[in-house]
């Protein structure tokens, strides 16, 4: 049995993932001249407009937050998007680490916490790309409710999601692979009914505002499986090692990291055809299950009891 936390544990926790997220800011920043040089609030002009690309467009959140902040305290623009992206990096490092103690000592999961920083980091290019923030946090709070079969909050934070970023959209597929037990045709039916319930307030929801936003041009629109072929490379650089880690003791590994792998493919494949997959901030949500598989693999003995089988 776990022994009771202690609260200074958890404030340290906080400070720690806090301090991580100043890091990965400042990098942000000091990788992308569009955050100083008046990009960003030209762009944000122009989504206030309804003037920009659709894909971003329809990304309200990304620029409606910053935009609450900017009117409700008076910041300037540049601080309040640095408090979105400070504020919310931080939530998915503390929701991410305190996610992977259900199968990894606090060491470990500490360790895995900063490998997700570092990647956050070396996803850093001059490209805004506001949306990434809310969406680690979205996506990591949807997957650990789903582990815990908290469905009704796995479905309010996947709406809520929508709103942000539509890569929210592939949390049913997790919701089915980790879900299905056996063949039997009556557990399937449970199982895609529960994805389907779960998941459909965010589809309408993504589907009306992409109605909406239908006629402004698509940013890197169109299909690039030729040139994302061409740069496999960037998608085994991002985790390096970590990936052959992560299967290396696949059947040995907790059922729902198991499952959850399985999803690698299926979430590689859409941004193989029409993402450019050499910006691979798109494979950061693939972190929540090839990290802590990893380390579960690479350190045995910070492995804990009660999630040899979760």
């Amino acid at each position: 049995m776990r022994d009771p936390e202690r609260p200074s544990a958890v404030i340290w926790s906080v400070l720690i993932c806090v301090f991580l997220a100043w890091i990965t800011y400042h990098l942000k920043v000091a990788t992308t001249p569009a955050w100083t040089d008046g990009t960003l609030e030209l762009v944000h002009e122009r989504l206030l407009a309804s003037e920009y690309f659709n894909n971003e467009q329809s990304r309200l959140l990304q620029f409606g937050i910053p935009e609450a902040i900017h009117r409700t305290f008076g910041t300037d623009l540049r601080r309040s998007y640095a408090l979105q992206r400070l504020v919310f990096t931080a939530s998915a490092l503390f929701l991410f680490f305190r996610y992977t103690r259900r199968w990894l000592d606090d060491a470990a999961a500490y360790a895995v916490t900063i490998l997700f920083a570092l990647s956050i980091a070396f996803t850093a290019r001059n490209d805004l790309q506001e949306s990434a923030p809310l969406l680690a946090c979205t996506f990591i709070g949807a997957v650990w409710a789903m582990r815990e079969e908290r469905w009704w909050i796995c479905a309010g934070i996947t709406w809520l999601g929508a709103f942000n970023n539509e890569t929210i959209l592939f949390i049913p597929v997790l919701i089915v692979l980790t879900g299905v037990h056996d063949r039997s045709l009556p557990h399937l039916a449970q199982v895609l009914g529960r994805a389907a319930t779960v998941a459909a307030p965010a589809y309408l929801t993504v589907a009306v505002i992409r109605y909406a936003t239908r006629e402004l041009p698509y940013l890197g629109g169109g299909w690039h499986p030729v040139e994302n072929l061409m740069a496999l490379d960037s998608v085994l650089l991002f985790l390096g090692p970590f990936w052959l880690l992560a299967f290396w003791r696949f059947r040995e590994l907790p059922r729902f990291l198991q499952r959850a792998l399985l999803a690698t493919p299926l979430f590689l494949l859409p941004n193989m055809l029409i993402g450019q997959i050499a910006e691979t901030r798109l494979l950061l949500p693939l972190c929540f299950f090839v990290l802590p598989a990893a380390l579960w693999t690479l350190l045995p003995t910070a492995r804990r009891d009660q999630g040899l089988t979760a």
